[in-house]
């Protein structure tokens, strides 16, 4: 059987890119969003506060164990965010080739 190493399936370096873009998305279309705490959407008990990552803070609903984004970031932000993500897919793109070690994958990238 022919097994699959993460780097075939995600290479570090689009990973990487990835993960930039995702802290420069949250920084433009987040951070002076207005936010507001919100009760677990599966049995609306408070939620505590579990962890904070990437500008978001994280609470664990102590009845039900869900993990919610609480506070959460306005809806405006998140329609704001996803109709500027529509708008550029909807961009042709132009095939740019990329070499990673010894493969040679053609990734797309909007120019």
């Amino acid at each position: 059987m022919n097994t699959l190493k993460e780097e075939e399936i995600r290479p570090k370096v689009v990973f990487d890119e990835f993960l930039n873009l995702a802290k420069n998305d949250i920084k433009t279309y987040f951070a002076t969003s207005p936010r507001t705490a919100i009760v677990c959407p599966a049995c609306t008990s408070d939620g505590e506060q579990a962890f904070r990552k990437n500008e978001f803070d994280y609470a664990l609903c102590p009845e039900c164990q869900t993990l919610l984004v609480s506070p959460h970031p306005a809806a405006e932000a998140f329609n704001i965010y996803y109709i500027v993500l529509l708008l550029s897919t909807m961009r042709k793109p132009k095939p740019v080739e990329r070499k990673f070690g010894k493969q040679s994958p053609k990734w797309f990238t909007m120019i």
